[in-house]
């Protein structure tokens, strides 16, 4: 085959996710969810409640607490708290603190004072006057209230005891959103995960596992996580992550063709770089009329520029792809009187490119038969390509087993474990108008 040297297609990254509002968004944190731990008219009773004997106050504090306590009860919590400050600044006994900041901690509830509400509760908190659920649920509202706040250093403080105290993924959730907010992946990113554990991740946590795979370079999660999100959300963009990512890490070239072949199939490539270099690569598989179909496509879709190098690729590309529809009856019929496997397997792949997908079925089974495998070359890409003539012929169970097959050889499996996932063909849609070059 005649080699030609077109510009070397150039290489795009779909756009990842960055963190801000687009992580914060993933972890909105309402501040309704910050709940009053101790509802009206109960402060002295769990005060009581909770101590053998009741809570021993002094003359000068009880005097305030008592009016304090009538007030919050009637929905006056601007006298409550009033009270109540005054109160803990009379305070001498532990009882004297406590009680006064129970009462000022439910008064700024109340009145949706939330950094009211964290101030008194982290001192009660340092009192050890909270304990068990009441305690963990302090530690919650605090996390959430500093996070709210964009006070991301405390909200982490009190996620972290959270945690600690057996708050589960809630916990771990918030914990590692201060620091995604704040684009610390090597720090988030454990939590992340853990709190994910036993559950299906959403389209946006799967965006944001991406973006910290892509800023650790942690190469396996990232393609792991694309691979999750093309099977699942069949969307271009991932599509072509995945696709650059595969070429990143120098996959095996005809994995990358069968990944190109799956992308021209579900209509994720538009762009001239995509439909050119896979133009390239087919003719390098022997696939001209393959090749001829692709630039056609990008020619009718407004994508392929007038360059000199994809002009002289059009013509090489239409001339041997001529070449075969003249000489492939021959060629058929020379393969099946040898017993040269490889011979039936080229065959077949000419016959995909013609578009003729049961002759190539035929050509192709032949060539993996007992008395002719032994000369096939690349197994997998045979029973690869065995299965997207199958698939484009709608027998997706047949398709399956001979991707199974190509799975089996490691260099093919990234590109046969797509196509398992996403499924069979899809009939085109029009391409989107896009700007030659792009």
């Amino acid at each position: 085959m005649k080699q030609l040297h077109p510009a070397t297609p150039r290489r795009r990254r779909a756009g990842v996710p960055g963190f801000g509002t687009a992580i914060a968004a993933g972890f909105w944190l309402a501040l309704g969810t910050v709940a009053l731990s101790l509802p009206a008219g109960e402060v002295h009773a769990q005060a009581q409640a909770e101590k053998p004997k009741p809570p021993k106050l002094s003359g000068p504090v009880r005097k305030k607490l008592q009016p304090a306590q009538q007030a919050f009860d009637k929905g006056d919590f601007d006298t409550a708290l009033t009270l109540a400050q005054e109160a803990l600044a009379l305070a001498k006994e532990p009882d004297d603190t406590v009680i006064s900041l129970q009462i000022l901690r439910a008064a700024s509830a109340r009145k949706n004072d939330l950094m009211g509400f964290a101030k008194y509760s982290e001192q009660l908190l340092a009192l050890d006057a909270l304990t068990g659920d009441e305690r963990k649920k302090t530690e919650e509202n605090l996390a959430r209230i500093y996070f709210q706040q964009k006070d991301y250093a405390k909200s982490r403080q009190w996620a972290t005891r959270w945690v600690e105290g057996g708050g589960g993924a809630a916990a771990l959730e918030v914990l590692a959103a201060t620091y995604l907010i704040e684009n610390d992946c090597k720090n988030g990113i454990g939590p992340f995960e853990k709190s994910l554990e036993g559950r299906e991740p959403t389209e946006q946590q799967l965006r944001t596992m991406n973006t910290c795979y892509l800023q650790l370079e942690d190469k396996a999660k990232r393609r792991a996580t694309l691979e999750t999100l093309v099977t699942r959300f069949q969307k271009r963009e991932y599509f072509i992550d995945l696709l650059n990512s595969h070429q990143d890490a120098q996959a095996d070239s005809r994995a990358v063709l069968n990944l190109y072949r799956l992308g021209l199939d579900r209509n994720w490539l538009w762009r001239e770089s995509d439909l050119v270099e896979f133009a390239i690569m087919a003719l390098d598989a022997g696939a001209p009329a393959e090749a001829e179909k692709v630039l056609e496509f990008a020619q009718k879709s407004g994508s392929l520029s007038t360059s000199t190098n994809n002009q002289q690729l059009q013509r090489q590309a239409k001339q041997l792809a001529a070449e075969d529809r003249k000489t492939i009856a021959a060629l058929d019929k020379e393969a099946r009187g040898g017993k040269n496997g490889e011979a039936d397997v080229k065959v077949g792949l000419a016959y995909i490119g013609l578009g003729e997908y049961q002759k190539a079925v035929d050509a192709i089974r032949r060539g993996l038969q007992p008395d002719r495998v032994a000369r096939v070359r690349r197994l997998d890409d045979a029973w690869m390509t065995l299965g997207i003539a199958l698939s484009r012929l709608g027998n997706t169970a047949e398709a399956a087993k001979a991707f199974e097959q190509a799975k089996t050889d490691a260099r093919m499996a990234p590109a046969a474990d797509l196509w398992l996932k996403v499924g069979p063909t899809v009939a085109a849609a029009p391409a989107p108008a896009a700007t030659a070059g792009g």
